[in-house]
């Protein structure tokens, strides 16, 4: 596990067995939400922004915030389960 904002991660070298820790920066003011494909997926603690960032070569591609997003799917579903209660009735 890693400490709060230690900004280093821990990766398994599956052919070898060893382990590889990499100090990254980047990491400062953001979660680890997710892997896929050796890329980190961050998650900005403040702004909701998500953040994809290769380890080794400190490639990031930011992506928009996530909550204006989760807003609207939340207000969407409330706004049909209304509509499909009023016609029930």
């Amino acid at each position: 596990m890693r400490r709060l904002d230690a900004c280093e991660v821990a990766f398994l070298c599956t052919a070898t067995g060893r382990c590889v820790r990499v100090r990254l920066p980047e990491l400062r003011g953001h979660r680890i939400v997710g892997f896929t494909d050796g890329l980190l997926i961050l998650l900005n603690k403040g702004t909701t922004a998500v953040r994809v960032l290769h380890p080794f070569t400190r490639v990031a591609v930011d992506l928009p915030p996530i909550a204006p997003i989760l807003d609207y799917m939340v207000k969407d579903q409330l706004s049909r389960a209304w509509v499909k209660g009023t016609h029930v009735s």
